[in-house]
């Protein structure tokens, strides 16, 4: 019998952001590994969708729906990706039973709650330490990360990675593929247009040629008024990206919120650049695939004279050993397994023990 993981996420589809990424390419690595892979995402709870432009939708009042769903699913393992609502409601059922289990911080929603709405970041940390403290283990993507946690009073915590797909991602343009139609040197951003993104810093800065934006969200409207030099694309479908990854001369990341930023790795895999801050010097470890400073002008005129110089084979060389079978297999690895005596009264294993 298949050992059944659930994969509990508060993001999904239409959502375009790496926890919607990482879920997807999850569920195909530890499908092929033989693990029956049950996602449960707000879709499937009663709800509301959010009206800001921005696709999010809220499971409110879950945990009943979420105990009855996982009472009959009797999942071996149980992963929470996020700390939204649909976290919450697995978690208390976790508890409750005395089921153990594992999270993972991919959002650092302490900044991410200062800047969108001048909340403290000393109440944000207390509740996601709160949500944090009974998990087996907290999988982060970084030492910074880890560190930063750490200092924050958070215990339990291990590394996992992430991935890329070098099918779709790559330096090979498609055979009807063709150049994209602007000025330049173009500059190109992907991800959701909220505050905490910063791609005012991006849109602002004097550089020649086109910015293109590619991504949906609240600060939409406003960021096609304040800038309408840019070019505003809205969302697109993910395997329409490659074209603008390596259509683009420079992908320009200004985000300072992200832990890790897996759009990084997709245009490094399409052999272009990335121009972004310090803070991501644990994904872009090469010089020869991008340029980190906290001045982001500085970074991306960087970033332009390693794509002019040739870099595309340098980069797709360097996320080869970044792959999402890699990324399943620790995170495998990391969950706390559950052993049921009888229909009732789970122990849990060694992490690992499948």
């Amino acid at each position: 019998m298949q050992q059944r993981i659930v994969l509990v996420s508060d993001a999904a589809a239409p959502l375009t952001s790496g926890p919607v990424i990482l879920l997807k390419n999850l569920r195909r690595e530890l499908s092929k590994m033989g693990f029956d892979v049950i996602p449960l995402t707000p879709d499937q709870f009663h709800g509301i969708s959010l009206l800001d432009g921005s696709n999010v939708r809220l499971a409110l009042g879950a945990f009943w729906q979420m105990e009855s769903i996982l009472d009959k699913i009797k999942p071996d393992a149980i992963h929470i990706l996020l700390e939204g609502p649909l976290g919450w409601a697995a978690l208390i059922y976790c508890v409750r039973r005395n089921i153990p289990f594992t999270t993972s911080y991919t959002t650092n929603f302490p900044e991410y709650f200062q800047k969108r709405f001048g909340l403290s970041p000393d109440f944000s940390i207390w509740g996601l330490r709160k949500f944090h403290e009974r998990s087996s283990a907290v999988m982060v993507t970084t030492q910074f990360t880890r560190d930063l946690l750490k200092q924050r009073g958070f215990s339990n915590i291990t590394e996992w990675s992430r991935g890329v797909d070098t099918e779709l991602f790559n330096p090979n343009p498609l055979p009807n593929e063709t150049p994209l139609p602007y000025e330049g040197p173009i500059w190109v951003g992907v991800g959701r247009l909220e505050a905490e993104k910063h791609w005012e810093n991006f849109l602002s800065l004097p550089l020649p040629g086109t910015k293109i934006l590619i991504g949906s969200g609240s600060l939409e409207s406003q960021l096609r008024s304040q800038f309408p030099s840019a070019v505003l694309l809205g969302s697109l479908p993910q395997e329409d990206l490659p074209r603008y990854y390596r259509g683009g001369d420079v992908f320009v990341f200004p985000s300072p919120t992200d832990t890790y930023g897996l759009v990084l790795l997709e245009t490094i895999a399409c052999g272009t650049p990335v121009a972004s801050l310090p803070k991501y010097r644990e994904v872009v470890t090469s010089p020869k695939v991008g340029v980190l400073s906290e001045n982001l002008y500085e970074s991306c005129i960087g970033a332009l004279a390693l794509k002019r110089a040739g870099c595309a084979n340098d980069c797709f060389n360097y996320v080869l050993e970044r792959s999402w079978t890699r990324c399943a297999q620790q995170l495998v690895r990391n969950l706390a397994w559950i052993q049921y005596q009888g229909d009732t009264a789970p122990t849990m294993l060694p992490q690992g023990a499948a």
